[in-house]
């Protein structure tokens, strides 16, 4: 069976979808995770809503655990018969990208150089798009971003709610959580350090 692999690869978690291509059309089929990667690793895999595979994984010492954990995903997928025609990334940062885009080393070394503004984020996704690139160089591959709507916005509203000096620092309402959060914390700190109070909390809503 020829399939669409999707992955969102974060800093703990893997997580896939297979897309099975039937009649031109996509059918989902089964969907896992890798969880605790870097810890206890487990690996869960459901074919539609029914769990059919959930077990602990042994990662050998010095081995790769971000490695490890793909190889275990696409070994499971090997001997279910699927055949990987395709692969999607999700990306927390595109910025200029306004849609999806095929990757290639144009892309990933722009996508690198993002990796301040999402440091959480970034790195883990563009670590599932390295992995795959070394085991299958001509698999066509593309990279969606959670930033392509922003960027999509008309320019008022891409200045909402930011500190008039984030634009001149080429920041948009797409960065400014880390930008903000980052200067808000900053602030605080010292505000509170000068009325000797304990603690500061931030919220993203």
């Amino acid at each position: 069976m020829t399939s669409i692999l999707t992955i969102n690869a974060g800093s703990a978690t893997i997580k896939f979808a297979v897309f099975d291509i039937v009649n031109n059309e996509l059918k989902k089929t089964y969907r896992g995770l890798v969880d605790k990667i870097t810890t206890e690793p487990i690996i869960a895999i459901k074919l539609q809503n029914q769990k059919i595979l959930a077990k602990h994984l042994i990662i050998a010492e010095g081995a790769d655990p971000y490695d490890y954990a793909f190889h275990m995903i696409l070994s499971w997928l090997k001997k279910q018969g699927i055949e990987i025609v395709a692969a999607g990334h999700r990306v927390a940062h595109g910025k200029k990208y306004s849609c999806s885009m095929p990757i290639n080393d144009e892309v990933v070394n722009y996508l690198t150089t993002l990796i301040p503004l999402v440091p959480l984020h970034q790195p883990f996704n563009l670590e599932g798009i390295r992995i795959l690139r070394e085991k299958f160089p001509s698999l066509f591959q593309l990279a969606c971003f959670d930033t392509s709507f922003h960027t999509t916005c008309n320019h008022l509203s891409q200045l909402f709610a930011i500190p008039s000096v984030l634009p001149k620092k080429g920041c948009g309402v797409m960065v400014f959580t880390v930008c903000l959060t980052n200067m808000l914390y900053r602030n605080l700190n010292a505000i509170f350090l000068e009325k000797n109070l304990m603690a500061s909390l931030l919220s993203h809503i």
